[in-house]
């Protein structure tokens, strides 16, 4: 016996030696050293050797994976600790071959480290590992044999059925539920008829786990086109005296089976008293394609509770049959509210323009279907449907009007763009903004010179506003800004103050030279409303080029309010992507010192915060010993600081230390105290 383990022991050493051999670099080195270590390991002790380990196994690959997995087999069949095993098994487990197949099966029976092995075996892709398995199944206690079975059962091991059918009907019932769960995974006619010859006698605990596999048979079956042998399975298992989730799923089998052939079951069922069973064929009923399908449940609908009625209507849309529309469009007409709302939902997603008539009459009757409505008009799929849209909205009711073009507008029918622009110059109000908002969503550049005429000759306060957003849209949206820019600027000069204005602001959205030039001009109007709204147009700028001019409005206009926005506006800019790290760093410090108030420092210091950069700490620090700022200042020198790694270790540690001195929030002192731990500690 001695003489065995010291020849264990010579195999180890000559293993992990190989490892030495292995080309010197500085990895393998030190898995070489991980290797000696891993035979003592135990569990609670430090992971990382075992981690540098598994690294290199997943890493590995030919020859050198081939030389890795001898010596974790070696550990294996050493005296290494059943921990070490378990890892080695672990490992084996995603490189494992036939060849390591003996080190492993032993230990199958034993009692610590059956479970582990097992796992392996079973993720181990050969007949080798299926017969090791097999062979250990007889010398199995009760607790390695349930897992051994179930391990064969995952594999869909075929050799073993005749194994695992008298273990049916022993008396050890844990040992025959697993069985059971192993012959349905593993299928075939075997199987099939062992859990038959069963079911009939097995006992409570049995009984369950022979139904599913049983099942499961006959899903095996269906999948290998079989479909008769699983259909008779279905129909035995379709019966009141099973459970009733058996009863479900063999429904479920029956359907797939059978096709439209089971119709007149689901029929039955559908006009049954039994909700449960109800719910299931409701659900199955989707899966039975053909006319003759919708035929049917259409000419059951009348027949059905108000309850089912609906679930079969959605059911009905979810099928996507055209066929099923005249029933769906006399469901809407029903008294029954729930029918009524599921029929205009169902003509949703099966309608065609004969039924806008019912869905714009209900959307603009403002009822409790009103919204229902609406967003069936919204996806009505039916060819025709935005023209036949289209020409109700040029005339009629006002109300559908309104419906109409608001839907046009969702549907992204961008042929409606023409008739749109004209009902945008509507004599009713709410036509007008309707259509503004529809052609919001429409509109390209060629119709830009239109939409702005909208802007100019607004009639309203409310025209105004949603022209002027529908117009600032287009021209943030427009890859040709010219396109917008250009018939904006030629319409400023005519415009009323309040459409000037309007075109100024939406201007900021295009962005460009172009258009700041104009801009620009705006801030020194006489007019006062022109010059507010230049200033914001600027504030809101598209790019970085209204940068400088802003930054002198903060500097110099002798408006409190104008010196606000510009300087909101540039620190804004500063922020942008399109900006430098360089460039953001000088605005944020030319911001800093045209800053008059605290609000506007502390817009900097939001902006820095965000700026990855140890002179953007240094800007900051100051802002600490400002009681007005310290709150902002702390929170930028913080998350500043926390992108920064190993870079300015020194201002890192002058900055932590000012925060841990002026902010008392909890989080950002634990913050403060952890970066001041990483940059060094106190000074």
């Amino acid at each position: 016996m001695g003489c065995c383990k010291r020849l264990i022991a010579a195999v180890l050493a000559a293993c992990i030696v190989s490892v030495a051999a292995l080309p010197a670099t500085a990895a393998n080195a030190s898995v070489a050293q991980d290797l000696k270590e891993l035979p003592k390991y135990k569990f609670g002790q430090s992971r990382e050797h075992l981690t540098r380990i598994a690294n290199a196994v997943r890493d590995a690959k030919g020859v050198q994976r081939a030389r890795l997995t001898r010596q974790l087999v070696a550990v294996l069949t050493s005296n290494a600790t059943p921990d070490a095993k378990r890892f080695v098994c672990r490992q084996l487990s995603i490189v494992g071959t036939a060849k390591e197949v003996p080190a492993l099966a032993p230990l199958l029976l034993d009692k610590e480290l059956s479970d582990i092995a097992r796992y392996a075996l079973e993720r181990t892709p050969n007949e080798a590992a299926l017969k090791a398995m097999r062979d250990a199944l007889p010398k199995a206690d009760p607790g390695q044999k349930i897992g051994i079975i179930n391990s064969l059962g995952m594999r869909q091991d075929k050799a073993v059925t005749a194994t695992l059918v008298p273990l049916l009907s022993g008396n050890d019932v844990p040992i025959a539920i697993a069985a059971a769960g192993a012959l349905g995974k593993i299928g075939g006619p075997e199987a099939v008829k062992a859990l038959a010859g069963v079911r009939g006698r097995a006992g409570d605990k049995l009984k369950p786990v022979v139904a599913d596999a049983y099942l499961l048979c006959a899903d095996r079956l269906l999948a290998g086109k079989k479909t008769a042998e699983a259909a008779a399975i279905y129909q035995e298992m379709f019966k009141p005296t099973e459970a009733k989730h058996v009863q479900m799923a063999a429904l479920r089998g029956i359907v797939a089976s059978g096709g439209e052939k089971t119709l007149p079951l689901l029929t039955e069922l559908l006009t049954g008293n039994d909700a449960q069973m109800q719910a299931a064929a409701l659900r199955f009923v989707r899966e039975v394609s053909g006319p003759e399908t919708t035929k049917a449940l259409t000419g059951l609908l009348p027949k059905l509770p108000a309850a089912t009625q609906a679930m079969l209507l959605d059911d009905l849309a979810t099928r996507g049959d055209a066929s099923a529309l005249p029933a769906v469009m006399t469901a809407a007409k029903s008294d029954d509210e729930i029918i009524k709302k599921a029929a205009v939902k169902a003509a949703g997603k099966l309608g065609d323009a004969s039924t806008l008539p019912l869905l714009t009459a209900l959307a603009s009757g403002g009822g409790p279907l009103a919204d229902q409505a609406r967003a069936s008009l919204d996806i009505l799929p039916g060819a025709g449907v935005n023209d036949a849209m289209i020409g109700l909205a040029e005339q009629g009711n006002t109300n559908v009007r309104k419906e109409v073009i608001r839907s046009l507008g969702v549907r992204r029918a961008a042929k409606a763009t023409p008739v749109l622009l004209k009902t945008a110059a509507d004599a009713d109000s709410g036509i007008r903004v309707e259509s503004i908002k529809a052609l919001e969503l429409l509109a390209d550049e060629k119709s830009a010179p239109a939409m702005v005429g909208l802007v100019a000759k607004a009639k309203d306060d409310a025209g105004l506003a949603a022209a002027e957003k529908a117009l600032a849209t287009l021209a943030g949206r427009a890859e040709n800004k010219n396109a917008v820019v250009t018939p904006i600027l030629s319409a400023l000069g005519g415009a009323p103050t309040k459409g000037k204005c309007a075109l100024i602001r939406a201007l900021g959205r295009a962005g460009g030279s172009k258009a700041l030039g104009a801009v620009s001009k705006a801030t020194r109007d006489s007019d006062q409303s022109v010059q507010d709204a230049a200033i914001r147009s600027m504030a809101d700028w598209a790019d970085a080029s209204a940068a400088p001019q802003l930054l002198n409005i903060a500097k110099t206009s002798q408006k409190t309010a104008h010196q606000v926005l510009a300087l909101r506006g540039y620190v804004r800019i500063a922020g942008l992507k399109e900006v430098s790290a360089a460039n953001k760093l000088k605005m944020y410090a030319a911001a800093m010192t045209a800053a008059k108030r605290p609000d506007e420092k502390k817009q900097v210091l939001g902006g820095l915060g965000n700026v990855k950069s140890v002179d953007a700490l240094k800007m900051v620090i100051p802002a600490l010993d400002d009681k007005a700022l310290q709150s902002e200042a702390a929170v930028a020198a913080v998350n500043i600081a926390k992108n920064l790694g190993a870079r300015g270790k020194e201002t890192i540690r002058t900055a932590m230390q000012k925060v841990l001195e002026v902010s008392k929030d909890k989080r950002r002192r634990k913050d403060a105290t952890d970066l001041l731990k990483k940059a060094g500690g106190p000074k």
